[in-house]
């Protein structure tokens, strides 16, 4: 990702933390009609994948390029327009009304740009993968068998793509991306920043510390506990590995058992309930299922997940003789107990859905209930500059899932419409 300076920074920032207030707003208050509502979600956050992420290593690394702007205002127009016109394309009869220019012009666009975002912040192989679907569409009469289907004009491709309205672009992952998942990401940065990720560590020390091989069971009690927070495999392997990694060095683990055990450990936080990365809410979505059910369902598979890691470390370090953690490195319990209102916000947002409130508007709540919480210790104070960078910061992270969600909406669009 670009280190942006000066004027360019600003704006970005303020963009970014723009769209986090409303996607806070609105998970508060209420959201718009859904195409308008998707629409408003990608017109913030396509554009910051364009400006941040550069489209190769020789690209600048301080500033956007000329067709990186062009590309953002782009990402900006082709929204704009499905925002603007959502009353008129809430009535259009898809298959029968007629693409107008412009929207065949605007949805190739997109479509091409939304392809190019995947890869440059996911990976190469999702824009492959997203494609190679639109290949087929474009193909789909030339295949053999029970792959060959009638086909579309290039108008009526790019309708099923940008103008449909529970799928493609705009479709209904992006809604998920839009109405839940936001929301969630502001949720665990807001728990981040009030000092909720080290306040975790710090538990799984003191719980973990005293026992044989306890360097690595920390790791595996702080990655279940942070997958509570972040969802993000990803996330979690940065976050606690950067400290148990070199925590199970010093006490006798090889480098490479260090990091197996951080990367197991850490991909078990994308099932840990509440947040579970995007994960529960698609399922919630596409089965009908309410979201409470599904973290209630996957609580004691992922605890069997994290209690099998625990006892096969624990086998290990008494296979090869590891010891536990000094005591002076472990801290005490009284800063455990100062601090164990941290485990509110977990508590909280289990008692708001188990009391019938929508996964948004729980965690909308619990995210104000964090604020305060921050208050109560001088370290953790949420500052004005804290507080705009976490919500920039939310911004990045949902510019990255809603383009893997609007590049995933179109590959469902095809397999629905072929």
């Amino acid at each position: 990702m670009r280190s942006l300076r000066g004027w360019i920074k600003i704006a970005v920032v303020v963009w970014g933390t723009a769209a986090s207030l409303f996607h806070f707003y609105t998970s508060g208050y209420g959201t718009f009609e859904p195409r308008t509502q998707r629409g408003l979600h990608l017109l913030f956050l396509l554009p910051l994948i364009y400006i941040l992420f550069p489209a190769t290593s020789r690209s600048p690394k301080d500033r956007p390029s000329l067709l990186d702007l062009i590309a953002s205002a782009f990402c900006f127009v082709g929204p704009a327009y499905i925002v603007w016109n959502a009353e008129r394309l809430n009535f259009r009869m898809v298959g029968l009304d007629k693409v107008l220019p412009i929207e065949v012009f605007l949805g190739a666009v997109l479509v091409v740009l939304v392809v190019e975002g995947a890869r440059r912040a996911l990976s190469r192989w999702m824009a492959i993968t997203i494609g190679f679907s639109i290949f087929y569409l474009a193909t789909c009469p030339y295949w053999p068998g029970l792959l060959k289907f009638k086909g579309y004009s290039f108008a009526r491709m790019v309708e099923v793509l940008y103008l449909a309205g529970d799928e493609g672009i705009f479709g209904f992952l992006t809604g998920i991306s839009s109405n839940i998942l936001y929301i969630y990401i502001i949720f665990a940065a807001f728990m981040l920043s009030a000092g909720v990720g080290s306040f975790l560590i710090n538990f799984a020390v003191w719980a973990a510390g005293w026992t044989k091989g306890g360097a690595a069971k920390i790791a595996v009690i702080s990655s279940a506990l942070y997958g509570m927070v972040s969802g993000s495999t990803v996330a979690n392997v940065y976050a606690t590995g950067s400290f148990t990694i070199p925590l199970m060095k010093k006490f006798g683990f090889v480098p490479k058992q260090a990091a197996a055990i951080e990367a197991i450990a850490g991909t078990g936080g994308q099932i840990m309930p509440p947040i579970m990365g995007a994960g529960a809410f698609i399922m919630s979505e596409v089965t009908g299922i309410p979201y409470f059910k599904i973290i209630q369902s996957a609580a004691i598979p992922a605890l069997l997940y994290y209690l099998g890691l625990f006892f096969v470390v624990h086998f290990i370090s008494i296979r090869q003789g590891m010891v536990s953690i000094p005591k002076a490195e472990r801290p005490p319990l009284w800063s455990i107990l100062r601090n164990a209102y941290y485990f509110l916000p977990f508590v909280l947002v289990i008692v708001f859905l188990g009391h019938g409130y929508s996964p948004s508007k729980s965690a909308f709540y619990v995210v104000l209930i964090i604020f305060c919480l921050s208050f109560l210790d001088r370290k953790t104070w949420m500052s004005l500059s804290k507080i705009l960078d976490t919500l920039f910061q939310s911004a990045v992270n949902a510019a990255i899932i809603a383009t893997a969600l609007a590049g995933s909406g179109m590959v469902v669009g095809v397999l629905t419409r072929t």
